[in-house]
């Protein structure tokens, strides 16, 4: 079963050497996506506690998990319907419980200082956080991230006119419409 880290030391909630950190690098990487997937995403600056790796998969902050651009609740607090979390057969296999209204999850902030061999920040079954969760539980689940290049998601509109691309519908609904202003302008 998979725990935050498998060191009990005074780092042991530190996310930037956590073994969760590495396993979500190492094997999950190399078991969950395929070269053409990899070609399509970004590392991205992880800052965590005011250290920052570089990773192509990471797993949300407590502050991020609480930031109303990504759909959640502001309300640390609240019952969020938008962070409670489904689970897998294979997570359920791997030893995730799972409770009334889904599952705990890591983010990857350290939480309770009391605790003596670490503690990190999750978000509950219910929707809430929760700065209890111990480096050593093996029965949370893991909401990995990555990010994907932009450019990658769609083929992009090539303007025959100016060899500009453009992504996106309204990006080239918006080229076209010019296009066609100029090419009147140009007329008159």
């Amino acid at each position: 079963n998979l725990t935050y880290s498998d060191r009990y030391t005074n780092l042991a909630d530190d996310y930037s050497t956590s073994s969760l950190r590495y396993w979500l690098n190492d094997d999950f990487f190399s078991a969950a996506f395929s070269s053409e997937d990899i070609g399509s995403m970004m590392k991205a600056d992880v800052v965590t506690d005011s250290k920052t790796t570089n990773d192509y998969v990471y797993i949300l902050s407590a502050e991020e998990t609480a930031n109303p651009d990504y759909g959640f609740d502001a309300d640390t607090s609240a019952r969020d319907t938008a962070r409670r979390s489904d689970s897998t057969d294979y997570a359920i296999s791997q030893g995730l419980t799972v409770q009334a209204y889904g599952t705990n999850w890591f983010t990857r902030s350290t939480g309770n200082m009391s605790f003596e061999h670490g503690a990190v920040t999750g978000v509950s079954h219910s929707g809430n956080l929760n700065a209890n969760f111990s480096v050593s539980a093996c029965t949370l689940g893991i909401r990995p991230v990555i990010k994907i290049n932009p450019e990658m998601l769609e083929k992009p509109y090539v303007c025959p006119d100016c060899g500009e691309k453009f992504y996106g519908e309204d990006a080239v609904n918006e080229h076209i419409a010019s296009e066609a202003s100029l090419k009147v302008k140009i007329k008159i």
